[in-house]
């Protein structure tokens, strides 16, 4: 029985939804590893032009709700 609450709570941690500050934070993150990234390997301009478009996009994609979308 307490395995199936377990299981049952565990469950319920992956419908929680971030808060838009939370998904401001974490992309953030996102956004600067990938400047970093590109910044060391010496990148062009273009380059990292189209990594952070394509960035932009998927956050896009990804988003379930006009909220999260903003």
């Amino acid at each position: 029985m307490a395995q199936g609450i377990q299981r049952a709570a565990l469950s319920g941690i992956a419908n929680v939804r971030r808060t838009r500050r939370e998904r401001g934070l974490a992309r953030g993150r996102e956004k600067d590893q990938l400047l970093v990234k590109l910044l060391k390997a010496d990148a062009p301009y273009e380059e990292l032009k189209r990594a952070l478009l394509e960035l932009e996009k998927r956050w896009l994609r990804e988003a379930k709700t006009e909220v999260e979308r903003q």
